[in-house]
């Protein structure tokens, strides 16, 4: 063995026992969703100690220069008059927003409108001087209360009032369903009443103790997290609390943000300096939110929880959004390897994939104790794929294949795409090469080519074996091949069939899928499709509506199936009892990715594993996680030029704008999953009348110009990332006209104009009498004419198909009326003759049209000479006829028949040069009414 060989060998068992003591099987369980916020150049100023959402959905966080709000798309720093941090954030549940900060407090009734707020240093002069600053806010029914160490401010019905602790310090302010609580040192729990703070019966026993954290698993029953000592109790209201556990300083730091519940029984801690500690309600700790995972310095110092069941942290220099629980847990990429196309596979070193000539296997740093996707093999050439059969890992590069653990290699000189396994063997397998296929062959210690054929046009991307004697090709140019191995399943003298864009295939990467033991073909970017009867039809099995455009494919077992659809969404179909695979209402539906899905991968547990530009994704599908609540479409402003108007925007009232402006509005869905994904479309319209929708789009604004005078109505329709709906947000609007368009005017101007008509038409009224006689002369005249005109075919003079209408309307009825009435002996039937000339297209081409025309004169006039009184003959158009004879019995049909085939089998029609044509004709007749007695069972038509 080369020294080479035998390097390799040691490095790739070096390799795989640092991969088996990492990634294969012990991947954390915890599993969370983060998505950093990102707030520009612009506005932030950290650190960030508060954050809320209010009412609408939006995001409020504070830092030192004041509040900023985030829509989900764009920040903006709210208009107020502070000069210090923002320590606390509150909404009410009017929708108003509170904010504290050193010796401050302001209300602002409306966040769209922060320029109109209300100083609560005015309303109670001098009783914030001293307070410091405010750090928590709370509401009950009847009240809502901030606190800072000093004072209380509590607002109600009756207004602002302030309550001190006689040198003691409030401690944390609390939210239940008792009401509002609060800690005073040295004294206790107590409920904040109008009349002021009141001791709680048990609260007595937290007088000592410094409270962080009080939350509500049920009504009336708290879990209380206290730092000295650190621990966990229990606490039934009205009875002694119980302690739970002692929290062990090593694994919870000490708190400085209120927790919270991040799920039914998990508690949600944010440590000084640490992160996001997850306890479960027995105090021990199951899962940790660590800021080095995140990017972020330590110290989380705020938490809450959105309307889509997110956890949002302040930290001190950034702000995070983090579903917790999620069944996704997410792995950034090296910045070297943004934006590559990774594809995802599972190799006895784990989680693998490929830059280049390098093999990237997912592990935990030894370094930071991260996840992360680490160089494990540098030495390849570069690798288009890698696969595993049979327990080998086989690397396909451009120089040969290889095997991930052991020191072989076959096929050295040849560009190889992939390798799939050999139907019914283990030790053989085909390998798709530039222009042709190979089989290769296992020895005890490596595998080599038995055999080969190059005669394919194309590069062999996908090996898919049908059965004993076939093999079909996949490419990435819209062509597949298949073959038709020779004798004992040879490959030199194989026969090659091609298929491409001329038996149906679409111009795309086609692979060869077995879908529970059923081959298709899919189109990359389009959908799946069958080879029937020598041409690919679409899937009847996999139908497009059910899948849509499909970019990744794997089976998760013999009846579901998981696809990559629109670049960035995943859908689960599942196999009816009709054998067709159905989109399946499942989890999958609800994720939303705000990058491009690059590669899919599911593991034999159902685990599914996805790259992206920058991140490597893993979803557990065993998690029961509630689905997030859809939320509701926000209208954010409405402006003319630079005036914005949303403050007279309220629902009920019209805005009133001038004809012809121009509108702005703008508008969002505070649904944080994946912001950029979420779509809008608008209309505007009368009231009384529905406008058509614009197209759905991710604007977040529309611009009208010139808008109509009237009563109109803007709304505007959302959806979220997932297609969840976001309702409906809309105002009326007045747009007014001009004075010289209002109503008044109008009148005014009709009433002069009409009395000036009038005026003129008195003197032309005697003329205009006199020539209107005459002109009623001349239109009855010329009404005459062109009702002939119209009636009548212009080259033979007869009838034409207008009038046959007419006289079907009209002289049809008559017939009707006379059948219904008359004896059986009486002649009162209409005989209906089509009569078409033999051939005539013949005398058209060899003799012209002109004499074709002549034909159809002359035989318009044999038919106009052998007609009785109340016959009628119509040209229908070309060289067809309709003969009607009225009054007839029905026997007289076939001889009327006959004798017009006779008659025009006596015209001659002479041409110049001596030319003697003869037509004939063939007639069809049936007789109206078919049965006398009931006309009314075929009509005439």
């Amino acid at each position: 063995m080369s020294l080479r060989r035998l390097l390799l060998f040691v490095l790739s068992i070096f390799v795989l026992a640092i991969a088996r003591a990492g990634e294969f099987g012990s991947f954390p369980s915890r599993s969370w969703d983060i998505r950093q916020i990102r707030l520009g150049d612009e506005y932030p100023n950290p650190p960030f100690v508060s954050i809320v959402q209010s009412k609408e959905g939006l995001i409020y966080a504070g830092d030192q220069s004041g509040v900023i709000e985030f829509d989900g798309l764009r920040w903006r720093r709210l208009p107020l008059p502070l000069r210090n941090a923002v320590t606390m954030l509150g909404v009410t549940r009017s929708g108003a927003l509170v904010v504290g900060g050193a010796e401050s407090l302001l209300v602002v009734p409306d966040p769209r409108h922060a320029e109109q707020f209300i100083d609560v240093n005015r309303e109670i002069p001098n009783e914030l001087h001293g307070s410091n600053d405010f750090w928590e806010f709370a509401e009950d029914d009847a009240q809502w209360c901030a606190r800072s160490v000093r004072r209380l401010v509590c607002r109600s019905a009756a207004g602002f009032r302030v309550f001190r602790t006689n040198q003691r310090e409030f401690g944390r302010l609390f939210q239940t369903s008792q009401g509002i609580l609060i800690q005073i040192a040295d004294l206790g729990v107590y409920r904040v009443t109008l009349d002021g703070p009141e001791l709680l019966p048990g609260g007595e026993a937290f007088a000592a103790d410094s409270i962080t954290t009080m939350v509500e698993p049920e009504p009336g029953i708290y879990t209380v997290v206290t730092n000295l000592p650190h621990s966990l109790w229990r606490w039934n209201n009205g009875h002694a609390p119980t302690r739970i556990a002692a929290l062990d300083s090593n694994m919870v730091s000490r708190q400085i943000g209120i927790g919270l519940l991040a799920s039914p029984n998990r508690l949600a801690l944010p440590e000084e300096n640490g992160g996001v500690a997850i306890l479960d309600l027995q105090g021990e700790l199951v899962d940790r939110i660590d800021p080095s995972e995140l990017g972020v310095g330590v110290g989380a110092q705020a938490v809450v929880i959105d309307r889509e069941g997110a956890l949002w942290v302040a930290w001190r220099s950034a702000l995070s959004r983090i579903e917790y629980p999620s069944r996704m847990r997410v792995v950034p990429l090296p910045s070297t390897l943004f934006g590559q196309s990774l594809t995802l596979s599972r190799t006895r070193l784990g989680i693998t994939s490929f830059s280049a000539g390098a093999i990237l296997s997912l592990g935990q740093s030894d370094v930071t104790g991260r996840w992360e996707l680490r160089p494990s093999r540098p030495d390849f050439q570069p690798i288009i794929s890698i696969r595993t059969l049979a327990d080998e890992d086989f690397v396909a590069t451009t120089k040969g294949l290889w095997s991930l653990h052991r020191p072989w290699q076959a096929l050295e000189q040849d560009v190889v795409f992939t390798v799939a396994p050999a139907l019914g063997r283990t030790d053989t397998a085909w390998v798709g090469l530039r222009n042709g296929v190979a089989r290769i062959e296992r020895n005890e210690s490596s595998w080599q080519e038995a055999e080969r054929n190059a005669k394919v046009s194309f590069d062999t991307q996908f090996v898919h074996q049908v059965d004993a004697s076939t093999l079909w090709l996949g490419s990435m140019v819209g062509r597949v091949a298949r073959v038709h191995l020779g004798a004992n399943g040879t490959l030199v003298n194989a026969e090659i069939d091609e298929f491409g864009p001329n038996e149906g295939l679409p111009r795309a990467t086609i692979s060869i899928e077995d879908v529970n033991g059923e081959m298709q073909f899919l189109a990359i970017g389009d959908g799946f499709y069958e080879f029937r009867d020598g041409r690919f039809e679409p899937s009847r099995s996999i139908p497009k509506s059910e899948t849509g455009d499909v970019f990744e494919f794997e089976a998760i077992d013999d009846s579901q199936i998981l696809l990559g659809v629109g670049k960035n969404r995943l859908r689960a179909l599942r196999r009816d009892i009709t054998g067709i695979y159905r989109h399946q209402a499942s989890f999958f539906d609800q994720i939303a990715f705000d990058e491009k899905i690059r590669s899919l991968h599911v593991d034999a547990d159902r685990t599914v594993w996805l790259s992206q530009d920058s991140r490597i994704v893993r979803i557990d599908p065993t998690l029961d996680i509630p689905n997030p609540k859809s939320q509701q479409v926000v209208i954010r402003d409405v402006s003319l030029g630079e005036q914005s108007l949303i403050k007279d925007v309220n629902g009920a009232t019209p805005l009133r704008v001038n004809e012809g402006s121009g509108l702005r509005v703008e508008y969002t869905l505070p649904s944080y999953r994946a912001p950029e994904s979420n779509r809008f479309r608008s209309r505007i319209g009368p009231h009384h009348a529905q406008a058509e929708w614009s197209n759905w789009s991710n604007e977040t604004r529309r611009d009208f110009t010139n808008l109509p005078a009237g009563e109109l109505l803007f709304e505007v329709e959302a959806k979220d990332a997932v297609g969840g709906s976001g309702g409906i947000a809309s105002f009326p609007l007045t747009v007014v006209a001009p004075w010289y368009r209002r109503d008044w005017a109008t009148l005014v101007f009709v009433a002069a104009g009409l009395l000036l008509v009038w005026l003129g038409v008195q003197w032309r009224v005697r003329a205009l009498r006199a020539r209107g006689a005459e002109l009623e002369r001349l239109v009855a005249i010329k009404t005459d004419a062109l009702q002939a005109d119209a009636n009548t075919d212009p080259l033979t003079g007869l009838w034409n198909r207008h009038r046959f209408g007419q006289w079907l309307r009209h002289e049809a009825v008559e017939a009707t009326e006379l059948a219904a009435a008359a004896r059986p002996d009486e002649p009162v039937d209409v005989i209906v003759c089509v009569v078409d000339l033999d051939h005539f297209k013949r005398i058209n081409d060899q003799h012209g049209h002109a004499a074709g025309d002549q034909v159809l004169k002359a035989v318009a006039d044999r038919l106009q000479s052998m007609r009785r009184r109340d016959d009628w003959v119509f040209r229908f158009g070309g060289e067809e006829f309709v003969y009607l004879g009225t009054r007839r019995h029905l026997y007289e049909g076939k001889p009327l028949a006959e004798a017009i085939v006779h008659e025009i089998a006596q015209i001659h029609v002479e041409l110049e040069g001596g030319v003697l044509l003869e037509p004939t004709a063939s007639v069809g007749w049936s007789v109206y009414p078919f049965y006398r007695q009931r006309p009314d069972l075929f009509s005439l038509d």
